[in-house]
């Protein structure tokens, strides 16, 4: 098992394929692949939605969205054209999963928010775990995916030597354990991606 460190002041930050934002790419696999191209198998990625607008397409790649701050969003999704579309409200810290290949709009609740995004080729398997720990606490997180990250969302924890800031992550590429110390109350995302 490898575990790297990093740190949010290293993701590269590039602009939404629909050119109404930009986002910070956290990691991309294989190296070089680019967004624009879609020749990634997956993509882990944070933005910042600041106002209504359509979410780019991705037609070869299913997606999670998790909002890390903010009141939430409301996505409609039009599966069929010419069928009623379906609504669906995205509360802070619930991890949702839908295609990335239907059409789908994007509102705000009550104001911009922050997000933790999850892109996958289809055919693979993403899971993505809210994990909370008070003060001091220990916890040994198994991996047993072909590639993991832990995204620290609110407080620190420890890991080795370093300590691990809210925005920052650890990746994980092999099986085995890690082990985190809580350095304050803090709130976690585990995401594990198999099959690739």
């Amino acid at each position: 098992m490898t575990i790297r460190y990093l740190r949010s002041s290293d993701y590269a930050r590039t602009p939404w394929k629909n050119g109404l934002g930009f986002t910070d790419q956290i990691a991309i696999h294989p190296a070089g692949a680019d967004l624009r191209r879609g020749d990634f198998v997956w993509r882990l990625s944070s933005a910042r939605i600041e106002r209504a607008s359509p979410f780019s397409p991705f037609p070869r790649h299913d997606r999670v969205l998790v909002i890390l701050s903010g009141a939430g969003v409301r996505l409609t999704h039009t599966f069929e054209e010419g069928d009623e579309p379906e609504v669906v409200e995205v509360a802070p810290m619930e991890p949702y999963e839908f295609p990335g290949d239907v059409p789908t709009h994007c509102e705000l609740a009550d104001g911009p928010v922050v997000d933790l995004s999850v892109f996958f080729a289809k055919g693979l398997d993403a899971q993505v775990e809210v994990l909370e720990l008070g003060p001091g606490e220990n916890l040994s997180i198994p991996f047993d995916a072909s590639t993991g990250f832990v995204f620290v969302a609110r407080g620190s924890v420890r890991w080795s030597s370093a300590e691990v800031s809210p925005g920052d992550c650890l990746r994980i590429d092999g099986d085995g354990v890690v082990e985190l110390e809580a350095a304050s109350a803090a709130r976690l995302l585990c995401v594990r991606l198999d099959g690739v």
